[in-house]
């Protein structure tokens, strides 16, 4: 590592000295913590990176990994959610033509819909057209509860009653 960073002119290299022998596994999530951090790795990069390490410590949970590497639970979320996605939208976070937060809107519709999104996408949709889809078709999904009689106890004591036919929440 240093004789490479001297053939490209490196003054300084930041160096990790461990106090006892490390295994090959401790030594990769050094790899990845640090490469997650570089500012030129792409979306599926970090998508992989941040998978392996949740696969390489199975107690840890988003907030662990958050923690880790020093992101806000969100980002890790939105990191990870191609995993949710169906694998066309993983090739296409591969092949650069979508980025993790479009991802991030596929992964939360069923698998069966996910395949019109990245269609929307990838014939010029906006990432923010993309989301305001998926949630239309996530409320058209959604079943409203209804009932014919709804009753609320006030604090103060007194009960309303509504009634009528087919009334949802």
């Amino acid at each position: 590592r240093f004789r490479a960073a001297t053939l490209v002119g490196m003054t300084h290299l930041e160096a990790k000295i461990a106090d006892e022998q490390l295994s090959d596994s401790q030594i990769r999530i050094w790899q990845l913590t640090e490469n997650l951090h570089r500012e030129d790795l792409t979306g599926y990069e970090k998508w992989l990176g941040c998978a392996e390490l949740m696969s390489m410590n199975p107690s840890w949970q988003l907030a662990d990994l958050a923690a880790h590497l020093c992101l806000d639970a969100s980002m890790i979320t939105r990191l990870l959610s191609p995993s949710k996605t169906i694998p066309a939208w993983q090739e296409a976070l591969a092949a650069g033509t979508v980025g993790v937060s479009d991802c991030y809107c596929a992964s939360k519709l069923p698998e069966k819909e996910q395949a019109g999104l990245l269609a929307m996408k990838l014939s010029g949709a906006s990432r923010d057209d993309i989301e305001a889809a998926g949630r239309k078709a996530r409320n058209s999904n959604a079943s409203a509860v209804r009932t014919n009689k709804i009753k609320c106890q006030l604090s103060s004591g007194v009960s309303i009653v509504a009634s009528g036919s087919a009334l949802s929440l």
